[in-house]
């Protein structure tokens, strides 16, 4: 068999023709009514799923904010001490002649 029959074959399994035993039409209508009731718990599930993945993304977005704020807040306190040590530095070298 080839790939694309397999593939075709899982299709069909997984939308299978109701059958009602009261003619074309009502097997139709039911088949119909079963590939909806298939579709909307899909996007209930999916409904879900985004909603997690949304609710993950904001966290990421609030983690990232707070390690740049911690980021620039000890780049800043950084930048403070090597101004003292350069203080100190230029105090000792006056200092020492």
């Amino acid at each position: 068999m080839k790939s694309g029959n397999k593939m075709s074959e899982a299709n069909q399994n997984e939308f299978e023709i109701v059958k009602t035993g009261n003619g074309f039409a009502n097997d139709l209508a039911a088949t119909t009514n079963r590939r909806l009731e298939q579709t909307i718990l899909e996007l209930r599930q999916l409904s879900e799923q985004t909603t997690t993945l949304t609710k993950s993304q904001d966290k990421s977005i609030l983690a990232t904010k707070n390690l740049e704020k911690t980021i620039v807040s000890l780049d800043n306190e950084n930048t403070r001490l090597n101004t003292q040590i350069l203080k100190l530095t230029w105090i000792t070298a006056i200092l020492a002649f």
